[in-house]
């Protein structure tokens, strides 16, 4: 959240822009477009979060129980407090580098269940340039693909 100084009714006084979300309604043939691509990349996509997990759960040795891969529409992922790992199938889309960032935060959840510097020390480990990464993230539009 960014905050700024302006002058309002004669003092200075501080205000917060806040981001505001807009959720396009999808119409029936939109949805079904997209159940479609999810169902086409679904196995590509859980076969790409097990090979990187493989790697970057070789330095950290986390426990986790499931993994599932789904259709959201605003998140890349998710970590359970039953240890459930959750990917959105988007995630072909991306290069390898931001991949590979992707599974190691939703990994790094495992031991903290926040974003506390801690955390993020915890996910440097593993991927050095996650700010690099994590911006690519921040960027992607969740459109359809076909």
């Amino acid at each position: 959240m960014t905050t700024f100084w302006k002058m309002f009714k004669g003092e200075m006084r501080k205000f917060k822009i806040v981001k505001i979300r807009v959720r396009k309604k999808l119409s029936k043939k939109d949805k079904e477009i997209e159940r479609n691509e999810y169902l086409k990349y679904k196995e590509q996509a859980l076969q790409i979060v097990n090979e990187k997990i493989l790697k970057v759960n070789s330095i950290y040795n986390f426990n986790f129980n499931k993994i599932s891969i789904k259709n959201t529409r605003t998140r890349w992922g998710s970590c359970s407090s039953k240890k459930n790992l959750s990917f959105n199938y988007k995630l072909v889309f991306l290069d390898s580098a931001a991949q590979e960032y992707l599974v190691a935060h939703e990994l790094c959840h495992l031991k903290e269940m926040n974003h506390a510097k801690s955390f993020w020390d915890l996910v440097a480990e593993t991927i050095p340039d996650y700010k690099v990464q994590k911006e690519k993230l921040k960027n992607y539009h969740f459109g359809a693909h076909e």
